[in-house]
């Protein structure tokens, strides 16, 4: 969400005063018109909102560029950085998620998969259990938006207690397996996706930079520098859930 860097107003300001930035998207903008502003330094951001507003900055200004992205300044607290990153892939989440509607349904996604080795399960029940993958998408996406909004855990934008610094290692893991569904069973829409938005990449990088998931659930083949989990053989044994699921509740649930 842009903010103002000053009030508009409705009387001309005098010619020799500096000349008034609305850093907002005013009602019937058109789209290719949003978020056409000057570029501002990050230490000239006063905003509660700086840190998003500079991310969001850095994004327009090349979506490509993944570790200018990612990179902070070097007077900005990393707790509030980490947190105010997995807050835009939430929000830029949900464009892979609208379009994964249009082909993963209840009856043919009937599961949250990923390779056959992987079925997750659905946290957002009283008890975990499966569900199907469009469901469990917007749940997980429903999920992390509640958390990262939660004024219990995140009651501010500039500092965050690095105890609850530590609950966005949980999100990241639920949030990876939508992107591990779309690779492994929507592949053309992933790529697209993914060609316009470098999404999963910026995600893999980030998670890899600030260790908040392990390297052997990271089954995409993103980074030349991580070895991806290789598939194992699925064993002929009476069927059991696989590793997420089987995992002591406090871990089948994150």
């Amino acid at each position: 969400m842009a903010a103002a860097v000053a009030d508009s107003t409705t009387s001309a300001p005098p010619t020799d005063s500096p000349k008034v930035i609305f850093r907002g998207n005013f009602p019937g903008t058109k789209t290719t018109d949003f978020n056409q502003w000057p570029n501002l330094d990050f230490e000239d951001m006063d905003s509660t909102l700086a840190v998003q507003q500079y991310i969001q900055q850095t994004i327009r200004r090349d979506v490509s560029d993944v570790e200018a992205i990612l990179k902070s300044p070097e007077t900005q607290d990393e707790g509030v950085w980490k947190y105010e990153h997995l807050r835009q892939f939430s929000m830029e989440l949900n464009g892979l998620a609208v379009l994964l509607q249009g082909e993963c349904n209840p009856k043919m996604c009937t599961q949250m998969t990923a390779t056959e080795q992987w079925i997750f399960l659905c946290a957002a029940h009283k008890t975990p259990k499966e569900c199907p993958a469009i469901d469990y998408t917007r749940h997980t996406l429903d999920g992390a938006a509640c958390l990262l909004n939660s004024n219990k855990y995140f009651p501010s934008r500039i500092s965050i207690k690095e105890c609850f610094v530590a609950k966005l290692a949980s999100v990241c893991r639920r949030v990876y397996r939508i992107f591990s569904h779309a690779y492994f069973h929507h592949r053309v829409l992933f790529d697209a996706f993914e060609a316009e938005t470098h999404l999963c990449r910026r995600f893999t990088t980030y998670v890899v930079k600030y260790d908040l998931m392990a390297k052997e659930v990271l089954i995409i083949p993103m980074l030349d520098s991580v070895d991806v989990a290789q598939p194992t053989p699925i064993s002929t044994s009476p069927p059991s859930f696989t590793p997420l699921a089987t995992l002591p509740k406090s871990e089948s649930e994150a």
